[in-house]
């Protein structure tokens, strides 16, 4: 957990989102998926599909902005769900993904290990935060160096009341869509206001999470939107 923790730290200081809240749950899988829908499309998705395939939505919203490159055509909408079983490995699986918002493009899905946050005591409503979707491919040149240098920008982070709050954390190892990367951070600030005084506040931090991308990233995105579940 503790390194799950860490790593989010990477995703937390540069893009923005806003989203609602979803009762946390058991299963230990979880996938995202990055759509493209057209101006005026119905976006919604079908609750009865992912329940067949044992998940639940924990996010699903409009992107609004990102941040980074990861050679995915532009997503304007994305789910997050947490699932019992890999949904990936199996080609049926796969097809009733492709469907599950019907007005959709998938652009890619990604799945892997899903770890929660359980010292997440927020009690801001979700639909006030400032949420903030990262996705991340490691060079893994100094891995050492790297661990270190996240521990370093988090213990500047931690005594800061505005700071981020790290909420899952998705081990990445199969995909669809795109090549694999190592992770998917999902977190928050508490709200707009809170994120935007931790950075005005903490240019130094900006510069320090800069430099970490660059010497162990390589490629990365941050997506920005609208959550509304």
């Amino acid at each position: 957990m503790r390194t799950a923790k860490i790593t989010a730290l990477a995703a937390a200081v540069m893009m923005m989102t806003v989203s609602t809240g979803n009762e946390a749950i058991a299963q230990q899988i979880g996938v995202v998926g990055l759509f493209k829908i057209d101006p005026g499309a119905a976006t919604n998705v079908d609750q009865q599909k992912i329940s067949d395939l044992g998940c639940q939505t924990r996010r699903a919203g409009a992107i609004v902005g990102e941040q980074g490159d990861i050679d995915v055509k532009r997503p304007n909408h994305f789910i997050f769900l947490a699932c019992e079983h890999s949904l990936l490995s199996a080609a049926a699986k796969r097809e009733v993904l492709s469907g599950l918002i019907p007005e959709g493009e998938v652009l890619a899905f990604l799945e892997g290990a899903l770890t929660d946050n359980p010292d997440n005591d927020s009690s801001s409503a979700a639909t006030d935060r400032e949420y903030i979707l990262k996705i991340s491919h490691y060079n893994n040149r100094d891995t050492d160096r790297r661990e270190q240098d996240l521990e370093r920008i988090m213990q500047a982070v931690e005594p800061d009341p505005d700071r981020f709050i790290d909420e899952s954390f998705i081990a990445v190892n199969r995909s669809m869509g795109m090549p694999t990367p190592d992770e998917v951070v999902i977190l928050f600030y508490e709200s707009p206001e809170r994120a935007d005084r931790f950075r005005k506040n903490n240019r130094d931090i900006l510069r320090d999470v800069g430099a970490f991308n660059k010497a162990h990233l390589n490629d990365f995105i941050y997506y920005s939107g609208k959550i509304v579940r």
